[in-house]
């Protein structure tokens, strides 16, 4: 069994799975990931994303709505070839506004577990299997 976490730096690398992981990182940086994930979009080719944005990333944003509008803007590069799932580490109420935003510009977005744990990859003999550790994220 594989267990992603946050990490305090950006970084995008494909797990065994095949998901690629997208680390935000925490200090509200988005440019860094945001390239490295339009890179990803602009090859046309299907994938899935596990997107893992920490809430002190999300609290460091100098520009909450500049940040929102360049993943839409990313989304819509992507097209349906690219399939982004957010996780929120750490997410409380404060942060349910700007999740609200995301997930209206047609991100998906999960709680992270208790622990902090983002995405598991459970190793058995008939394959790889994934999923999401937290539950889902619902606009009120």
């Amino acid at each position: 069994m594989v267990v992603m976490h946050a990490s305090a730096k950006p970084a995008l690398e494909k797990s065994e799975s095949g998901y690629w992981i997208a680390q935000a990182g925490a200090n509200g940086n988005e440019q860094s990931v945001i390239s490295k994930l339009k890179l990803l979009a602009k090859r046309h080719e299907p994938c899935n994303v596990i997107w893992i944005i920490p809430a002190q990333f999300v609290d460091t944003l100098t520009d909450p709505k500049q940040f929102v509008s360049r993943v839409f803007f990313l989304l819509k590069e992507a097209g349906g070839e690219v399939r982004f799932t957010a996780v929120v580490p750490g997410a409380l109420a404060r942060h349910e506004q700007i999740m609200t935003r995301l997930q209206e510009v047609g991100l998906s977005l999960h709680y992270a577990a208790d622990d902090g744990a983002c995405f598991v990859e459970v190793h058995k003999p008939e394959g790889i299997v994934v999923g999401m550790t937290g539950p889902a994220f619902r606009q009120l």
